[in-house]
């Protein structure tokens, strides 16, 4: 089948006809531009339109294994699972059986539950109250001393620092980007140019807050660039930085404990760095 390629096309102010190939009877026809430009002008009649809609496509019932055939709309929505209402209905009472966490007890629920990974975790109320107590100790990797901190933490590949003190800012803030509700937080990623007497230095960070709430009066610097957009973003866009001009890495006891591992030196072409953050942006 021919490809609908044609450009929209505009002379004079008036909408041109472009040639088009209808996806279902596969005849010519001409549509206005402006149409195309909608994404529309697909087919030649309102006939052919619905005749699209109906189209039919094999599918395999999950609860009784049988074929049979339904819309290919409706399996794009997510439907066309089941043959029929009954063995829709027979999948909901089907069961699966799990392994508690907290007691190790078998126990069975729903199928549809499983599939959501829904109650598949602990037998009982009970149990779901002391798993989530329930503690391992550690070994912190900074000070060595004993801790405790919960199994899906350790599971996520985190748990390995006893405080925020002793862990790295960027696993701290990767750790508690798995709360997904904070990723959305509106925030920015910077870039600014400090002075430290005779020193000069670039830095990269993120905040949620205005800039001057972040560096206030007592830090002498220049705002080089800001994106606003969700504070994960901006850390995505913060860690890219850092890696990818890591050879340029300054560390100045201005900013001891106060984000100086995300500091560059002058010899970094700054403007490279302003255009690798933008197109950081439009992959």
């Amino acid at each position: 089948m021919e490809e609908n390629t044609a450009p929209c096309i505009v002379i004079g102010g008036r909408t041109m006809l472009v040639k088009r190939i209808c996806l279902q009877c596969n005849k010519g026809f001409k549509a206005e531009s402006h149409i195309i430009k909608k994404g529309r002008g697909k087919y030649c009649s309102i006939l052919c339109c619905n005749k699209s809609r109906q189209k039919q496509v094999e599918c395999v019932c999950l609860q009784c294994n049988k074929a049979f055939s339904t819309r290919l709309s409706k399996t794009k929505n997510g439907g066309g699972k089941y043959c029929s209402t009954t063995c829709s209905s027979l999948s909901q009472k089907r069961q699966v059986e799990c392994v508690c966490l907290q007691c190790n007890k078998a126990f069975s629920i729903i199928q549809s539950k499983a599939d959501r990974d829904i109650g598949n975790k602990y037998c009982s109320i009970e149990c779901c109250g002391e798993g989530k107590k329930r503690q391992i100790k550690r070994i912190c990797l900074q000070c060595n001393k004993e801790f405790s901190t919960k199994p899906h933490i350790i599971k996520s590949g985190y748990g390995k620092y006893c405080s925020k003190k002793c862990t790295p800012r960027r696993c701290y803030i990767a750790e508690a980007f798995q709360d997904l509700s904070l990723r959305e937080i509106p925030g920015m990623v910077y870039l600014l140019k400090f002075y430290d007497g005779n020193s000069i230095f670039y830095k990269i960070g993120i905040t949620k807050h205005q800039l001057k709430k972040r560096w206030p009066s007592k830090y002498d610097y220049k705002i080089i660039k800001t994106l606003d957009m969700p504070i994960y973003s901006a850390w995505q866009i913060e860690q890219a930085v850092i890696k990818e001009f890591a050879a340029f890495q300054h560390e100045p006891t201005l900013l001891e404990d106060n984000g100086s591992t995300e500091c560059f030196n002058t010899n970094l072409n700054i403007n490279e760095v302003i255009k690798y953050m933008e197109e950081f942006i439009c992959q």
